[in-house]
């Protein structure tokens, strides 16, 4: 039993970096991670409610639901390759790509020119330079702030 169970979370990182390489945008990406997050903790509620005290001390019904629900997941991580590859071959059929079409475009829109870059840099440069100096009036404000209200004892 325990030798399947390690099956299935030797397989978890590649289930985790399959999500990650067919989720694009950071709309899908969120909506993914937030279902992992939310069916692992369904199943942490779920899992400690299979074997009741009733059913001490072999707990067959939860042994036998514990075996199917890893006999479910090794087949779905088996077949997981095969389910994307028909995905990915479907896509493209309908649009030329094996990739979605927003990953594309999100791709398209990161492209920027070196002039951009630059002008980047430049006003991030002058923000920093702006928040030190206010922080430096401000730091000096406070300080005279402090001189004035400090109570003799």
């Amino acid at each position: 039993m325990s030798f399947f169970g390690q099956i299935c979370l030797v397989a978890q990182p590649v289930v985790l970096s399959y999500r990650t390489s067919t989720l694009y945008g950071a709309a899908e990406q969120a909506v993914g991670g937030a279902a992992a997050v939310a069916s692992l903790s369904i199943a942490s509620i779920i899992g400690p409610q299979m074997y009741p005290n009733s059913d001490a001390p072999q707990y067959l019904a939860g042994f036998i639901a514990t075996c199917a629900l890893l006999g479910v997941c090794i087949l779905t991580y088996l077949t997981l390759p095969y389910w994307l590859y028909y995905e990915a071959r479907t896509r493209k059929r309908k649009t030329g790509h094996a990739l979605p079409l927003t990953a594309i475009e999100d791709a398209e829109i990161s492209h920027i020119s070196a002039a951009a870059l630059t002008r980047i840099h430049e006003v991030n440069e002058h923000e920093e330079q702006a928040s030190e100096k206010n922080a430096a009036e401000k730091g000096n404000e406070e300080g005279q702030r402090t001189v004035n209200h400090v109570e003799s004892v």
